[in-house]
């Protein structure tokens, strides 16, 4: 067993960096290795169309890790999820009764939920050691420490004119209020003892079915998700999604929070806007000044916003884990 020492001064910069890193929308990433090849990034400089609200990566990505494929269980899945996938396909009937979905559902919001597993930590290999340290304080009834620590940072004024941070921690890089306000503290079991691939990966099933099941009420589109404002101005071509916006919306939800909305044209072209909001703020906290009028009769069907900055949108995040999800071939239930 590993021993672990730390001064205060030590936690209080394990804090400081955990938290630091749970926004990374300046940070330039590089191509990440998949079992086929890289994954690039659309790499827009400032996009057409960002949602001001809540328009932060809430949790944090390591684009610049490489993982190694080993072959257990499933030839095509990294070592670290073959425990996750075989629970799944273990437990599927109880899976796919608890969520009210079918077999081919499930399977896809599985190879999502790994996919962003992939994504925000290498498939669990890229934690470290302040990550880790933080876990196993948490986990044995010390995240007092960890989060007296983040107060008193946010309280000095690290984050002065900047939404409150909370630490990611674990595989799929969950935080505790995003842990319990999915009620994942009754569906899968308390926080702090959910640093694990099974655990976060369930809850990352959970959260995305809720999602998509939002996303569905709501009306978003069932077909291949599109942004023409993008395409327009030469930023993308298309968006390699699932094929299903409401899914493509619930997976990149995982990381972003605002985007599950009916989107209308507005009255200037360079911008789209949610159908319930007669009058738009795109940059609600950069440019508050900035406002678009809504048409919104005119919905945009299918629509998925590019939301983001710089080299990390929410199209560069979707299109990993696709690529991800169309990798995972040999996992079956």
């Amino acid at each position: 067993m590993r021993i672990i020492k730390l001064t205060e001064s030590d936690l209080i910069n394990l804090v400081r960096k955990a938290i630091n890193e749970q926004s990374t929308l300046n940070k330039k990433p590089t191509p990440t290795s998949t079992p086929t090849g890289t994954i690039d990034f659309k790499r827009q400089s400032n996009p057409s169309d960002y949602l001001g609200k809540g328009g932060e990566f809430e949790r944090q990505n390591f684009p610049d890790r490489k993982f190694s494929l080993q072959i257990l269980s499933y030839k095509c899945l990294p070592n670290s999820l073959s425990t996750f996938a075989n629970y799944v396909k273990n437990n599927k009937q109880k899976l796919m009764s608890n969520l009210q979905v079918d077999e081919k559902t499930l399977i896809l919001m599985a190879k999502a939920a790994m996919g962003i597993i992939g994504r925000e930590t290498t498939f669990g290999e890229g934690t470290e050691f302040k990550d880790e340290a933080i876990e196993f304080l948490t986990k044995w009834g010390y995240g007092w420490i960890p989060q007296t620590a983040q107060f008193a940072y946010n309280a000095a004024g690290g984050l002065v004119g900047k939404r409150k941070q909370q630490m990611s921690l674990g595989p799929a890089q969950f935080t505790k209020d995003t842990w319990n306000s999915y009620g994942l503290d009754k569906k899968i079991g308390p926080y702090d003892e959910s640093f694990n691939t099974i655990k976060q990966g369930l809850g990352t099933i959970h959260r995305i079915n809720d999602d998509y099941k939002l996303a569905l009420k709501k009306g978003t589109g069932t077909g291949p998700s599109v942004n023409p404002i993008a395409i327009r101005q030469g930023k993308i071509k298309s968006i390699n999604g699932t094929g299903n916006n409401a899914m493509d919306l619930a997976i990149v939800s995982h990381n972003m929070a605002g985007l599950i909305n009916k989107w209308c044209q507005t009255n200037d072209p360079n911008f789209a806007g949610p159908c319930n909001q007669p009058v738009y703020q795109p940059y609600k906290e950069s440019k508050p000044e900035l406002k678009v009028n809504v048409y919104t009769d005119k919905q945009i069907l299918n629509y998925f916003p590019n939301k983001g900055s710089g080299a990390l949108t929410t199209i560069g995040y979707l299109e990993e884990v696709t690529n991800y999800i169309n990798n995972f071939n040999c996992f079956t239930i």
